[in-house]
């Protein structure tokens, strides 16, 4: 998946849209945030970019550096979505996989000479681990496996005022994507994604040959979006808005500032040759179904689980193979980009839930 990033555009993604498409506590709290010089000192002209780029390929002009490499209980963090405050703190969610809740959820980052790499650090949400962070007014909101909380930041702090309000509770965390991203929108709206409980709704979950449920029953309470009131507490997923059906898995979501439409990046489904090797080959099964980017609107539906994209071969949504489509994975990666965020400078920040690393990218300029 190839992301082209813009300063006013979105630090995290989208996917295609419909249903008729398948036709076609914390840590001790920290002084007072850092002086104006030493904002301005954090600028990407003081950056001290790696020689290697940190083992980044970049375009002309670009250079990266490890901001740093977060460990909790000596193994590498696994460091899923992050947020920029104007000063240049970053705030990284701590995924907790398989509801394994890690010893902190939030990890907050500060770089005091401003050498681009992080030379601070604080932690808070105790053994609640998540995905998703979006950040507003001071108001930083955690989406974990089964609740959105938020925070109250005082100004400079990289820890929290207290502790955490409870936003939205008992959203669905079973099955196989429980991870839950949030994005904020205008007018006080909050988008969580409920990704769904298996790979393609099948009889038997992730069974060779195993046939598809129809209706699958998972598309009224997950695979796709919940809109919920951002300032209010203690709300619930009935109480919510089902914004729109049939995305499978967004491991990103977000709203363009410009025009507020939302656009998130959708998982694809797995185990096309494992599951139907009579139509898949392990090539094909390598290359698609695309992790398709789109803009999602009310009323939505993506097909999910009854069709899939092909971005390789057939270039459009096919016929899933548990519902009777023929269609005419793979190594395990040591790094896995997850969470993308723009700094006040405009340096991309790059987390790594493999590898717990913090990435950041700055433009200086030179390229053809």
């Amino acid at each position: 998946m190839r992301v082209h990033s813009r300063r006013e555009a979105f630090a995290a993604l989208a996917l295609a849209s419909l249903v008729a498409a398948c036709a076609d506590q914390a840590s001790t709290p920290t002084a007072a945030g850092p002086t104006s010089t030493a904002s301005a000192d954090r600028s990407a002209g003081k950056v001290q970019c790696a020689a290697d780029n940190a083992g980044l390929t970049l375009p002309p002009g670009f250079c990266a550096l490890v901001v740093a490499d977060l460990t909790l209980n000596g193994a590498p963090a696994a460091a899923r979505h992050l947020v920029v405050t104007e000063s240049g703190d970053i705030f990284v969610a701590i995924n907790a996989p398989r509801n394994v809740q890690p010893a902190f959820g939030v990890i907050g980052l500060r770089d005091r000479d401003g050498d681009g790499r992080a030379d601070e650090q604080s932690q808070f949400s105790p053994n609640l681990g998540g995905s998703g962070l979006a950040l507003e007014d001071n108001r930083l909101y955690f989406g974990a496996n089964d609740r959105v909380v938020r925070y109250h930041l005082g100004a400079g702090r990289l820890t929290p005022e207290g502790g955490p309000e409870v936003v939205v509770s008992g959203l669905p965390n079973t099955g196989d994507h429980i991870s839950k991203d949030v994005a904020l929108g205008p007018d006080n709206r909050l988008y969580v994604n409920l990704g769904s409980a298996t790979n393609s709704c099948q009889v038997q979950n992730r069974v060779a040959q195993s046939p598809g449920i129809f209706p699958c029953p998972e598309l009224p309470i997950r695979a796709g979006v919940w809109l919920f009131d951002a300032r209010a507490n203690n709300q619930t997923q009935a109480g919510g808005e089902h914004y729109a059906t049939g995305y499978r898995n967004l491991v990103s979501l977000t709203v363009n500032p410009r025009n507020n439409d939302v656009y998130a990046v959708q998982q694809g489904r797995d185990m096309l040759f494992e599951n139907w090797p009579q139509f898949f080959t392990a090539q094909q099964d390598s290359a698609m179904p695309a992790e398709e980017m789109v803009r999602i609107t009310r009323g939505s539906n993506n097909g999910w689980p009854y069709c899939f994209f092909d971005a390789d071969f057939e270039h459009k949504k096919l016929l899933a193979p548990e519902y009777g489509g023929h269609g005419h994975l793979v190594a395990a990666a040591a790094h896995r980009p997850v969470g993308l965020a723009v700094g006040p400078d405009g340096s991309l920040y790059v987390s790594d839930d493999r590898g717990g690393r913090i990435y950041r990218i700055v433009f200086r300029g030179g390229g053809e």
